[in-house]
């Protein structure tokens, strides 16, 4: 997947999706690299290695759009390109940027493939409107001025609204329990 946005939020929940709850086995598979000194190669290598102690691995590459140009400028077929063909069924790639290229190749064969996720968090009165939707998903009502405030106390980072939203929930329920 290329995912686009800010996702710190998103890749917990990756991780745990994949992992669990934590366990010893995710220190094994989880690998992070940077585009600005990871080459495409060393991507896909890191991509093809198989799991240590579980079924499934995790490669985070920041800086999607340098990795994507340098594996256009690599010929026809980069090495990403050839990985991007035939990935490994037990690691699940995810590639961070701002905003991919939609010049290159292989950033549209990405968003043809239907694996271009668009994680950009919605800001102020929007942000607060999704935190009042993932409430009702996850069974809890907020209340709008409730994910107003939380917003406005927290900014626009989406991790620390919701860790907000979490720490403040225990809090209220810690009132009402005395």
């Amino acid at each position: 997947r290329m995912v686009v946005g800010q996702a710190t939020f998103f890749l917990a929940a990756i991780r745990v999706a994949l992992f669990g709850q934590g366990g010893g086995a995710e220190a094994f598979n989880i690998d992070r690299l940077d585009a600005e000194t990871a080459t495409p190669a060393e991507v896909v290598d890191a991509a093809n290695q198989l799991p240590v102690l579980a079924s499934r691995r995790l490669v985070i590459v920041r800086g999607a759009e340098r990795l994507l140009r340098a594996d256009a400028e690599a010929g026809e077929e980069g090495a990403l390109a050839r990985y991007l063909k035939k990935p490994s069924p037990q690691t699940c790639l995810v590639l961070l940027g701002e905003k991919p290229d939609g010049r290159l190749r292989l950033t549209r064969e990405i968003a043809a493939a239907g694996v271009l996720v668009d994680l950009t968090v919605p800001k102020d009165h929007a942000l607060a409107d999704w935190l009042r939707e993932e409430s009702g998903r996850l069974g809890k009502r907020l209340h709008p001025e409730a994910a107003a405030l939380l917003v406005a106390f927290s900014g626009n980072d989406l991790y620390v609204v919701v860790s907000r939203k979490s720490d403040t929930a225990a809090s209220l329920k810690f009132i009402s329990d005395q």
